[in-house]
């Protein structure tokens, strides 16, 4: 049988966690600033919240889910003078602060947001040296031309067209969804950080594996799908 494989970029390809907290709290102080949501004294803006982020970033399985993250922390941190309100037109005004604060940080200082990605070598060389990269994908919650900038420059051998990005969608289930129609005689191979989106792509028959290099999640023994250390990429990718 043939076989596609779908990478997730943040989480698997790249430590993207810096690029994300930084995207994602600034993009979260100006639409609480926008939206006249004061904090108190309690709150000091030089502060690092970035062990916080990381306990918490499960939570975030799109751009969107970032809101929830950082209301979950400034809430427990009792920084709100009144809490705010979560509804799905926050979300999206937030998904649109989070994309706008991506673009300006790379217009200002592109090499300093390349740096914020920390490709992994080593899966790296797994793709690169993959005899037909016809059948890779990268399929992401960043936006296409960030994906397309960061390939071109680490070097990353995946064809432009097979970077699929989900920015658009609340999540990445339409695209998953997409993906199996189009390939439904082929074995999908499925290299995610978001236990989320392994649950969609296991109701879609998916063959998924859980990326915990840059995280300590747990699995339960029930779950359908088993997490992956680097160098069975070799196994994977025949």
């Amino acid at each position: 049988m043939k076989q596609i494989y779908l990478f997730d970029f943040d989480g698997v390809i790249s430590d993207s966690r810096k690029e994300l907290y930084n995207t994602s709290l600034n993009s979260y102080l100006r639409l609480l600033k926008k939206n006249k949501i004061e904090l108190n004294r309690k709150f000091n803006e030089k502060n690092s919240f970035y062990g916080d982020f990381l306990i918490n970033i499960d939570l975030a399985n799109s751009s969107s889910d970032f809101l929830i993250l950082w209301n979950k922390i400034f809430f427990e941190k009792k920084f709100f003078l009144r809490k705010p309100i979560i509804n799905k037109q926050m979300k999206l005004k937030y998904k649109d602060e989070f994309y706008k604060y991506r673009k300006k940080t790379k217009q200002e200082n592109l090499n300093t947001w390349i740096k914020y990605h920390k490709i992994n070598t080593k899966i790296k060389n797994y793709i690169n040296n993959y005899k037909n990269n016809r059948n890779i994908y990268i399929v992401s919650a960043k936006d296409k031309p960030s994906l397309k900038l960061l390939k071109k420059e680490n070097n990353i051998k995946i064809r432009d067209e097979n970077l699929i990005s989900t920015s658009k969608y609340e999540s990445k289930k339409k695209v998953f969804q997409k993906i199996a129609e189009k390939y439904k005689k082929y074995k999908i191979n499925l290299i995610e950080d978001s236990l989320e989106n392994i649950k969609i792509g296991n109701k879609l028959n998916f063959c998924c594996y859980y990326a915990t290099w840059y995280k300590r999640s747990t699995i339960n023994k029930d779950d359908k799908f088993r997490d992956i250390v680097i160098t069975d990429l070799k196994k994977i990718l025949v």
